[in-house]
């Protein structure tokens, strides 16, 4: 199936990757200096909200993935949702980077809710649509092409959500616009671009995701995530998945602070550094695919997780002998780019492959359910992300309003985008190093899964680790 899908289907699918890469980029990389700039609030209650939108947003994915899962529409399981929740991400992030003039608790309270609306429309697009992936087609080879095609657009979009919002600003200010009314017009412009593009998912791909009767079942939302949670290769996946994304989103929100605070370059750097280090980006994709595709996509994914861990590791060391530029950044950055692209282009793929274990045991397919697992473990893993940033920086003795920052403070800011990445980086390795799928293991769950179909019995043999 997934050699005879259509290249309007697997660009349709694929170009959805820049809206979503674009929206969740820009608000894990600006948010927090949003909220800390123009809204005026504290680096720690700023951890403290996200980290609370994050948690909310994961109990609304567990519910997304569970009627996705069960939705009779007749034009598809997943279709509806990416068609509800495209005008709703547009109107809450305009309203989520406006500045009304609250002061204090007030505007702790109205971010504090807004952010949870966002992450909670944000889950209503990202669990169907990384569920569709897996129906679109259930070979492994396949699935691993599908994601190596949207990860090119995977990094265009996290090019434009880090460069084109600080950029977008600017021009808008120097056009004598107000600095919180530029942020809300840029937010709005980014927004109906994303949007227009999770509607070109829900057209492109219309018939061409596997047909499932779910007429018959009799399950609940507890129910479909434990069968998830309780397949033997799952907790390797949970552990690999928590420790990247947490560190992630501390080197995402820190991105802007080391360039700023801890090298003492202007704010007008910060679009061309993260230019050149998306870039690099792009340029790992094909090199990320073919490694994927020589040595299996798992493999591939453990060997670049410690060439990254082993990069930030070097550097917080030797960046100090570094003067401060543009070169030194991106250096910097580039463990980070390693272990943040091959993550966003193989763990899809990877996860996928989990549905037919699943389907063997069970007998039911869940890829909702299993995305809404994955929608969970991140917004929980970058809920603490935020909520570990916010207050190592509040205890480092950061202070945006100081003339300079403490020797603390910038240690802090360092750590942030080195040690802690690193270690994130080599705990995700292990726990990949113990997922036991990997392209000859799924070719005997393919076998077993048949055989159960046609004869109501199938052989564990080579599969002990997996059923």
């Amino acid at each position: 199936m997934g050699n005879k899908l259509p290249q309007k289907a697997v660009f349709g699918y694929a170009s959805g990757q820049f809206g979503d890469s674009m929206v969740y980029t820009m608000l894990v990389t600006f948010l927090a200096f949003f909220l800390t700039g123009p809204a005026g609030i504290a680096a720690g209650p700023v951890g403290t909200i996200s980290s609370v939108g994050m948690f909310v947003s994961a109990a609304a994915a567990l519910i997304v993935g569970y009627l996705s899962d069960n939705c009779k529409n007749p034009t598809g399981r997943r279709r509806p949702f990416i068609k509800i929740a495209a005008p709703l991400l547009f109107v809450s992030m305009i309203l989520l980077f406006t500045n009304f003039g609250f002061s204090g608790t007030s505007s702790i309270v109205y971010y504090g809710a807004m952010l949870m609306i966002v992450w909670c429309v944000y889950t209503m697009w990202f669990v169907p649509y990384t569920a569709l992936g897996a129906e679109l087609t259930e070979d492994y080879d396949s699935r691993l092409r599908l994601r190596n095609r949207a990860a090119v657009f995977t990094q265009s979009g996290n090019f434009v959500g880090t460069v084109v919002p600080m950029w977008l600003v600017g021009v808008l200010a120097a056009r004598g616009i107000a600095e919180a009314t530029s942020w809300t017009i840029m937010a709005g412009i980014l927004a109906l671009v994303s949007c227009g593009l999770f509607m070109t998912v829900a057209i492109t791909t219309k018939g061409h995701e596997l047909q499932v009767d779910v007429s018959k079942n009799k399950t609940n939302i507890i129910k479909d995530t434990f069968e998830i949670v309780k397949a033997k290769p799952t907790k390797w996946l949970i552990g690999a998945i928590l420790c990247y994304i947490m560190v992630n989103t501390i080197i995402a929100s820190n991105v802007t602070f080391v360039i700023t605070y801890y090298s003492g370059l202007s704010e007008g750097i910060v679009p061309l550094v993260m230019a050149i280090q998306f870039v690099i980006a792009f340029i790992l994709v094909p090199i990320i695919g073919s490694i994927a595709g020589k040595m299996d996509k798992r493999k591939g994914y453990i060997v670049l997780f410690i060439v990254a861990a082993i990069w930030l590791f070097a550097f917080r060391f030797l960046f100090g002998l570094f003067e401060p530029s543009v070169f030194s950044i991106v250096l910097l950055g580039v463990g980070s780019m390693i272990s943040m692209a091959t993550y966003w282009q193989l763990i899809a793929a990877i996860s996928y492959d989990l549905v037919e274990v699943v389907e063997i045991k069970c007998g039911r397919r869940l890829e909702g359910a299993l995305s809404s697992m994955q929608t969970v473990l991140q917004q929980v893993a970058g809920s603490f992300g935020m909520l570990i940033w916010g207050w190592v920086l509040s205890f480092g003795g950061f202070d945006a309003t100081a003339a300079a920052q403490s020797e603390s403070a910038l240690n802090a800011i360092l750590s942030l985008s080195t040690v802690v990445p690193a270690i994130g980086a080599l705990l995700s390795a292990a726990f990949m190093f113990a997922y036991p799928i990997s392209r000859e293991k799924f070719q005997l769950v393919q076998e077993a899964l048949k055989s159960k179909k046609e004869t109501g019995t199938y052989s564990t043999e080579g599969l002990e680790r997996i059923l």
